[in-house]
């Protein structure tokens, strides 16, 4: 634990493993109940075009967190943004991989992410952040690191 993290309640490391076993067991499912192309334009109409209007995406490094398959990859993807997706599952990841061979697809924590400071101009979290309770506020302590000056922030 160190100063930014003090307070927070420790959560033994299954946590994380639970959360990594079960996307792990599901990917495929996963992928296909909201992967299909009438998800994709709901998630497209609905929600990112409201969430990520008047941020110019593209040329910019952008971080899906909780990437999973990469649902809102496809948008900023189509925005022309330079994509890293994060998320704990291997099996999340190597879907993403699949589907957005030009992306950077990372396996990892939220919580202690690895990347440099304000390494990306915008960090999304997209129907993700309720997978980090009871933590949430530690994963968005880590954003204000890696997000570069003037960056955004888009959740929901």
């Amino acid at each position: 634990m160190n100063e930014r993290t003090a307070g927070y309640c420790e959560l033994p490391v299954s946590v994380e493993d639970d959360q990594r076993a079960l996307f792990d067991r599901i990917a495929d499912e996963y992928q296909a109940h909201y992967g299909d192309r009438q998800s994709l334009d709901y998630r497209h109409r609905f929600i990112n075009r409201h969430l990520f209007a008047g941020i110019p995406l593209a040329g910019k490094k952008v971080l899906d967190a909780a990437c999973g398959s990469g649902e809102t990859t496809a948008f900023l993807a189509a925005s022309g943004a330079q994509i890293t997706g994060l998320d704990i599952s291997p099996r999340m990841v190597m879907s993403f991989r699949q589907k957005f061979p030009h992306a950077v697809g990372v396996c990892g924590s939220i919580y202690e992410t690895g990347f440099d400071d304000a390494s990306f101009d915008c960090v999304s979290i997209v129907g993700g952040l309720h997978h980090f309770h009871p933590q949430v506020e530690r994963a968005i302590d880590e954003v204000p690191r890696i997000l570069k000056p003037g960056g955004h922030f888009v959740f929901c």
